[in-house]
């Protein structure tokens, strides 16, 4: 795994559960919409893939949550990762 691979893999995880854990608390959840856009578009077209891994009966990717096609960089980039925005 290259350097720029680990560091788009630790942030996207740091990304979604920092807005898990503002939601949660009820909490702003607006993310930096710069973290946002690159990790949307380096996941975009992993995600297909990504939903069909499994690792010791363990998927870790959910079903993707259906937004408008007018929604938010940020709300598009939460609904990918199965939460609903």
């Amino acid at each position: 795994m290259t350097r720029g691979v680990f560091l788009i893999d630790m942030t996207w995880d740091l990304l979604v559960h920092t807005w898990d854990l503002a939601k949660g608390t009820n909490q702003n959840t607006t993310l930096d919409s710069g973290l946002v856009e690159v990790i949307y578009h380096a996941f975009v077209p992993q995600m297909d893939g990504l939903r069909q891994m499994e690792f010791q009966g363990i998927k870790p990717m959910g079903p993707e949550v259906s937004v408008p096609a007018s929604a938010s960089l940020q709300d598009r980039f939460i609904g990918m990762m199965g939460r609903q925005p």
